[in-house]
């Protein structure tokens, strides 16, 4: 069983290295598995993607996402910054967002990446997990894009 404190540390974490986490002020409070997020995000996709994250937590039982998007009038210079996040950081963030994931089991998943291109290889269980696990790895900061044309479901 994952404790509150545990699971409010891994909505952090996802949260501080998600793309979208630019201009997003973010309190998480969990308590008995529920996860309350408050604060604001820059656009309603970072809100969403917020939501997305936390939900996908493993030990989450329901997420009240309370994100109010208000517009930053600071300049979006994230680009270049991203830019210089190393290939291998990237790998192993993609490989530890599926670890802490209640819907994707990343132990038969190969991720590899190059210059910021990630590709996923191997076998999930379905096409939703398939779509998800391609949809976290492009939330990771520092992901151009995600190859996976060779990541394949059984069902």
């Amino acid at each position: 069983m994952v404790d509150d404190a545990s699971i409010t540390a891994a909505i952090k974490n996802k949260l501080l290295w998600s793309k979208h986490a630019s201009g997003l002020t973010t309190d998480v409070d969990t308590s008995w598995g529920r996860v309350k997020l408050k604060g604001t995000a820059v656009t309603a996709a970072a809100r969403n993607a917020a939501g997305i994250l936390a939900r996908n937590t493993q030990g989450v039982r329901s997420v009240d996402n309370q994100l109010v998007v208000e517009a930053s009038d600071k300049p979006n210079t994230d680009t270049s910054a991203m830019q210089d996040v190393a290939d291998a950081w990237i790998t192993m963030k993609v490989k530890s967002t599926f670890g802490y994931s209640t819907n994707v089991d990343g132990s038969d998943i190969e991720v590899s990446t190059a210059n910021g291109v990630v590709t996923l290889r191997g076998t999930v269980e379905s096409g939703a997990e398939q779509a998800l696990a391609i949809e976290l790895a492009g939330n990771v900061r520092g992901v151009k894009s995600v190859v996976s044309a060779e990541l394949k479901h059984s069902s």
